[in-house]
């Protein structure tokens, strides 16, 4: 598992912001029992429903999201975005769960949520901001998703963390658990380029991890180091609603359009590879589908 503090709430949180800016319709939802994302956007511990209502049944899927264009809400959430937040009782889900019955399935737990929040047809993407241990929704959250993103910043400890990560996702691929997940890519954020190791940290990134097709697997666009993102944050709000010319929000942005583009390939890519065992079958070629016909449930994780 990789260290916590790599901005792996910020880039969750961000990631959704700058995505439905573009005009695409988000979930964000924080499954993490530091509930770091809920701290973000200042959403009160008392009052609402959370995550550990939704996986203990005392609540549905539409009582605990907090819709974005909820006039009733006193948060302001990004434009198009849908929020779940968590809280500090997901510490006791294995205990909740186990008492409600005994042969529940650890790994399963974000499952039939999972499901009914896609049987909505609401979203486009469904962003789950995981904790950064082993947590119950972290292994949980390796099962369920289509896509994985991994957040890192240039700091020693963080890049030799990151081959556990890597790992960690090769394992949940194995037969039987989730073979068809796929590494998106990987953010580096909190970047400073005036540190010559912090530039040199991100170059050995780039070059020593690769995708299977050998394309790196760091995204493009790396993340700056703002001061101005924890101002935002005082206001319960991302950068990007607050100061949406910033350099750190366009930067966002451009992530943004880098994950609709590499899912948009890798659901070509996977469409064509039907389509050539489907001609052996004479069967019709079916096309890919594009972000806005299916849900996808990415993680945004450091787990």
């Amino acid at each position: 598992m990789q260290k916590g503090g790599v901005a792996k709430t910020t880039n969750a949180c961000h990631l959704a912001a700058a995505l439905g800016d573009a005009g695409h319709r988000v979930l964000l939802w924080d499954v993490d029992e530091n509930y770091g994302a809920t701290k973000v956007f200042s959403v009160p511990n008392e009052g609402f429903w959370t995550t550990m209502d939704l996986l203990s049944e005392e609540a549905a899927v539409d009582d605990v999201i907090l819709a974005f264009d909820d006039a009733e809400l006193d948060i302001e959430l990004p434009p198009n975005v849908d929020f779940i937040p968590s809280s500090r009782s997901l510490r006791n889900v294995n205990t909740i769960l186990a008492a409600k019955d005994q042969f529940f399935n650890p790994n399963d737990v974000l499952k039939p949520p999972l499901e009914q929040l896609k049987q909505l047809g609401r979203y486009e993407f469904i962003i789950i901001d995981t904790g950064p241990h082993a947590s119950t929704t972290t292994r949980s959250a390796y099962m369920v998703s289509d896509y994985f993103v991994l957040s890192l910043i240039p700091e020693k400890q963080a890049v030799d963390s990151l081959p556990d990560a890597l790992q960690d996702i090769g394992n949940a691929r194995r037969p039987g658990r989730n073979p068809d997940l796929y590494l998106l890519g990987l953010i580096v954020s909190c970047m400073d380029r005036r540190r010559t190791l912090a530039k040199r940290y991100e170059e050995a990134i780039g070059e020593r991890f690769k995708q299977a097709n050998q394309e790196p697997v760091k995204f493009e666009t790396t993340v700056s180091t703002a001061a101005a993102i924890d101002k935002a944050y005082h206001q319960g709000k991302t950068l990007i609603q607050v100061e949406p010319t910033h350099k750190v929000s366009e930067q966002y942005r451009a992530l943004a359009r880098e994950v609709v583009q590499r899912i948009t390939r890798h659901e070509a890519e996977k469409a064509a590879q039907r389509g050539a065992q489907d001609a052996v079958t004479s069967a019709p070629t079916p096309s890919a589908p594009t972000p806005s016909e299916a849900t996808r449930a990415g993680v945004i994780a450091n787990a």
